[in-house]
């Protein structure tokens, strides 16, 4: 049998990161370690609910979820509000999830899951780098520990999302992606236009969608503000 491989994810959920989890919890070739959690597309009050709501519908509350920090190192926070809504999953009101975050920081939670899968950990980050800027900061040693990096963010001809130059990650904490960015001597960058170029026919999601299965109706339902805002400004592909 082959070995999984620990898998730690960064995210701020989020539809388009809620979209990224439940595919990430279906793959068989990954142990997911843990969810540290950044404020982002919503405050971290509600990535950090969303990620637990999440675990819940997808069956995998045995995947802890950390809390990380609600404000970007330096400048005041921005959000994706209006297209994920205030709360981040459509504002369709769902019920909290029963269990809470774990106590521990999200970038203490890096740091130690760096050590107990050194050499061995995929780092994913799917949202503003400001957890893992504070764990480099309190541990520059860290991406030794780290096998693999990859960052989902940055517009790198210069076509963003935000303005006209910058994608959202990043200019949510510029600060902390120059931190990170500087501080690991190995990135894999999937950034804004490798998302353009692969966007998904609205007409194909919504045939995905309304397959008969818990996580195909909840998808469906948290997603629903967020594709017909992308549908009105983005025409007929979903880049989620």
């Amino acid at each position: 049998m082959t070995k999984k491989i620990p898998l730690l994810i960064d995210t701020d959920p989020g539809v388009d990161d809620a979209l990224a989890l439940l595919m990430a919890f279906a793959d068989e070739r990954h142990d997911i370690v843990g969810l540290t959690i950044a404020a982002g597309n919503v405050g971290l009050d509600h990535t950090v609910r969303n990620a637990l709501k999440l675990c819940e519908v997808a069956g995998r509350d045995d995947v802890p979820v950390y809390a990380g920090t609600a404000d970007p190192l330096l400048h005041p926070s921005v959000d994706a509000a209006h297209v994920h809504g205030a709360d981040g999953f459509g504002d369709v009101n769902l019920p909290a999830a029963k269990r809470q975050a774990e106590a521990e920081h999200a970038a203490l939670a890096i740091l130690r899951l760096s050590h107990e899968y050194a050499g061995e950990l995929f780092l994913v980050a799917l949202g503003p780098l400001t957890n893992l800027a504070l764990a480099l900061k309190l541990d520059p040693t860290l991406p030794q520990r780290v096998k693999r990096f990859l960052v989902m963010g940055g517009a790198v001809t210069c076509h963003g999302n935000i303005t006209p130059a910058a994608e959202f990650n990043i200019a949510f904490d510029p600060e902390a992606a120059h931190i990170v960015f500087t501080g690991f001597p190995h990135i894999e960058v999937a950034d804004w236009e490798a998302t353009v170029a692969h966007g998904l026919l609205h007409a194909d999601v919504e045939q995905w969608l309304a397959a008969d299965s818990d996580k195909a109706r909840f998808y469906e339902l948290i997603s629903r503000q967020t594709r017909l805002w992308s549908e009105d400004s983005r025409g007929e592909r979903w880049y989620a």
